[in-house]
């Protein structure tokens, strides 16, 4: 008996209750606080006052505490549970009795000593509470599940608007947004134009002239630095962006090994096919093309051109030498282009498999 209270019954209806002696025993306990304590006889076992600088034993403070009629706060020793809160009364035989509860450390409690509804008196609101903290934790799951699919969704929707679905290249806005991006400061600019790609689109059908375009860009990604920005623009029209602009000879050579690469035989189905590129290049300082006549490159190195392939025609600038360096400029993608399409236009007038080079900034 407590005062008139039978141990069982204030078990039942309390079952985070403690009661301790004068000295500090454990003289009862609610089956669901022992579930916390284990074997614990002593107070000063288990629990240690948590608002407060205590020391010495811990029965004469929460007899002092039952006494000025203030709220009790505890901690579990050597558990992850560290508050425990309650009210405590002093009994006229000088016993402490408390009624105690988890307060934040309500969900750890649970999740450790798998406490369950019947743990908790009927007018506890544990489990609502519970309830309400999984079923918020649900909504926050879900909103953030649906907000990642419509942010995937919207990336989606933005990567679709800026690539080329065939190619997996950037189109022209992707260039645009790709060049804005990087905030370039000189660049050079390629415009690649594929010889013989309308035969094998005729001759084929569409599937091999998808087939071709593919190959192409693969080619081009496997030839090209990652920091290059290649794009398809439409049709059979290719362009490269080279952040960091070479000296005319380095940029001659790299058309050089572009054509020699998109030139090289390959196979689709069981048909070998052969096509070509024609390249117009583009460097930031001088307007239009080389005043002097064109000198040969040949493909394939040691001055031999491969079968079927006409020699490498690139324009010499005299004021354009190895060592001069590119002046750094604010980029203009739209001047580049054009000037990389006009001398595409000459390279093309010229015959097939031709790299021509222009300077863009004056006329």
């Amino acid at each position: 008996m407590t005062d008139l209270v039978p141990l069982p019954v204030l078990a039942r209806l309390l079952p985070m209750h403690l009661l301790i002696d004068p000295e500090g025993h454990i003289v009862s306990t609610g089956p669901t606080l022992r579930k916390l304590i284990g074997e614990a006889r002593h107070v000063d076992e288990v629990l240690a006052l948590r608002r407060i600088a205590a020391q010495g034993a811990m029965a004469p403070q929460l007899a002092q505490i039952a006494r000025s009629g203030e709220r009790v706060y505890l901690r579990l020793i050597g558990t992850a549970i560290s508050a425990l809160r309650g009210e405590a009364e002093m009994l006229r035989c000088g016993s402490v009795l408390m009624n105690l509860g988890f307060g934040p450390d309500l969900i750890p409690a649970i999740r450790d000593h798998a406490l369950t509804d019947g743990d908790f008196s009927a007018s506890d609101l544990a489990i609502e509470m519970l309830y309400l903290h999984e079923a918020n934790r649900a909504l926050i799951e879900a909103f953030s599940l649906h907000y990642q699919i419509l942010d995937d969704s919207h990336q989606r929707a933005e990567a679709d608007s800026l690539t080329d679905p065939l190619t997996g290249l950037l189109n022209r806005r992707g260039l645009e947004r790709a060049v804005e991006d990087a905030a370039m400061q000189g660049a050079a600019v390629l415009a690649i134009d594929l010889d013989h790609f309308k035969a094998v689109n005729d001759s084929l059908g569409h599937a091999a002239g998808d087939f071709v375009l593919a190959h192409v860009a693969h080619e081009l990604r496997a030839e090209l630095r990652q920091s290059d920005l290649i794009a398809r623009f439409g049709g059979d029209e290719f362009v490269i962006v080279l952040p960091a602009p070479p000296p005319p000879p380095l940029l001659t050579e790299l058309g050089a090994r572009l054509i020699a690469r998109l030139s090289a035989p390959f196979a689709y189905e069981s048909t070998e096919l052969r096509i070509g590129a024609s390249i117009g290049a583009a460097l930031p300082g001088f307007g239009g093309l080389g005043e002097s006549a064109p000198g040969q490159v040949m493909l394939g190195g040691a001055g031999k051109t491969p079968p079927g392939l006409a020699p490498l025609e690139i324009a010499v600038f005299p004021s354009a030498r190895a060592a001069e360096p590119i002046a750094a400029a604010p980029f203009d993608l739209p001047a580049m282009l054009e000037a990389a399409d006009r001398a595409l236009y000459e390279a093309k007038s010229v015959g097939r498999g031709v790299f021509r080079l222009a300077r863009a900034g004056r006329h």
